[in-house]
């Protein structure tokens, strides 16, 4: 029975490291369409550009794009790159730099969003697709659809600023977006990655996440600019809000994450705290990473 149960461990952990070398030239494309697991995309190329030279990275793009054309069309190849290459294979070239894991994760974001930029320039100019009129159609059908709804939360906003506007306003927001999913996804897909890859990322980082102060202003600016401004400004200034606010709340979480554990909870509770208190009051974790920057909460609770 043990020469049995010892094969079979084996050859189990032989399959999981088949999968686990495989699994990044085709599992992206299926992340990727799934629609609930497509911030997870990167997650797959990540763990391959940590331990594969940038020609197998290259293979495993060229793999996943087929599948997608193969499945979606050609035209969907655009939307999933940017991603790829920004958060899955050129944060790790960032880190070969070593210009810090704070550049790398923006200079990731940076380099998705030029990519989605760069694809929306080329289905324009090369493939005369004219993207505003497309998404603009997708969000009047979404809209649509949504007004059907019993109750839908959509009506009183369609009331109140009518149904061009409204449209206008999502097409403008969108961006924001963008940039939110990203940031997302970088995110989860980092910490899952330092639980799978020994040595990077140790717990103690996600404790001790600390942004820019220079934020701070960012967020002032934009707040005042929303407070004095009207129209396409003001919802320019209200997309910057919820980027900076999420990017605080990763803050405050990393906070609450080390105030919790300074209070000896076991970690099944403490993650249970976490989430209670995030899902019931996300605008107190917004808050306590916005004033952490002044008042380092991590340090006055400390032993």
């Amino acid at each position: 029975m043990a020469r049995i149960s010892s094969s079979t461990q084996l050859g189990s952990s032989k399959a999981l490291r088949a999968f686990s070398l495989s699994a990044p030239f085709f599992l992206p494309a299926i992340l990727f369409q799934s629609g609930v697991f497509a911030f997870l995309t990167p997650l797959p190329l990540l763990m391959l550009s940590a331990v594969s030279p940038p020609l197998v990275w290259l293979a495993a793009l060229l793999t996943n794009s087929a599948l997608i054309s193969l499945t979606l069309g050609w035209k969907w190849v655009g939307l999933a790159l940017p991603i790829w290459l920004g958060l899955g294979l050129s944060f790790r070239l960032f880190l070969r730099q070593k210009v810090g894991i704070y550049l790398a994760f923006a200079g990731s974001i940076l380099v998705a969003v030029l990519g989605y930029g760069i694809a929306g320039l080329l289905a324009q100019i090369v493939f005369k697709l004219d993207l505003t009129l497309i998404v603009r159609t997708e969000i009047a059908f979404v809209i649509q659809e949504a007004l059907k709804l019993p109750d839908s939360w959509l009506k009183p906003l369609v009331e109140q600023q009518g149904r061009e506007a409204l449209e206008s306003r999502i097409l403008f927001e969108l961006p924001g977006v963008l940039v939110m999913f990203l940031v997302f996804s970088q995110v989860t897909s980092l910490w899952m990655l330092s639980r799978r890859v020994k040595g990077f990322l140790s717990p103690s980082f996600w404790g001790s996440i600390r942004l820019p102060f220079a934020l701070v202003w960012i967020a002032i600016a934009l707040g005042a600019t929303w407070v004095l401004g009207a129209g396409q400004t003001q919802w320019l200034a209200e997309s910057g809000i919820r980027v900076l606010a999420m990017l605080f709340a990763i803050q405050g979480i990393s906070a609450l994450t080390t105030i919790l554990a300074r209070f000896k909870l076991r970690p099944l509770s403490r993650w249970a705290a976490l989430t209670l208190i995030f899902v019931l009051a996300p605008p107190f974790v917004v808050s306590l990473g916005f004033f952490d920057q002044w008042f380092d909460f991590r340090r006055k609770v400390a032993p």
